[in-house]
């Protein structure tokens, strides 16, 4: 998960059209977790399963230590990939797991295939 949200965090949303209501509908609701108090936020974290909630306390830990920028451009990517079918989330998460395994130079040629030295 942690690795989901740092791909999230550096993905470019600069080219990308507007959120639909529905995809915005679901980054406000993910967002407003970050404006309750710690103990609202304890009492969300409670309903979830011990493994789920080390988990989500790892991403949370990730995620709050983003610049507001960055949080924005991954709050704007989690809800499009919320709003995916459960087959294309399996086959984004497959493909960012790859893209996590790729070296920089390896990224770079994929980023810009016309590129002669990549």
């Amino acid at each position: 998960m942690t690795r989901t949200l740092h791909y999230f965090a550096r993905t470019d949303t600069t080219n990308n059209p507007p959120l639909d209501a529905e995809h915005q509908l679901i980054a406000d609701q993910f967002n407003q977790f970050f404006v309750l108090t710690p103990d609202e936020q304890s009492q969300c974290l409670a309903t979830l399963s011990d493994a789920e909630r080390a988990e989500m306390a790892k991403t949370l830990e990730s995620f709050q230590g983003l610049a507001a920028q960055k949080r924005a451009v991954c709050i704007r990517n989690y809800a499009r990939f919320a709003g995916m079918s459960a087959s294309e989330r399996a086959d984004f998460l497959k493909n960012a797991e790859r893209w996590s395994q790729m070296s920089p130079k390896e990224r770079q040629a994929w980023r810009d295939p016309r590129r002669p030295d990549a």
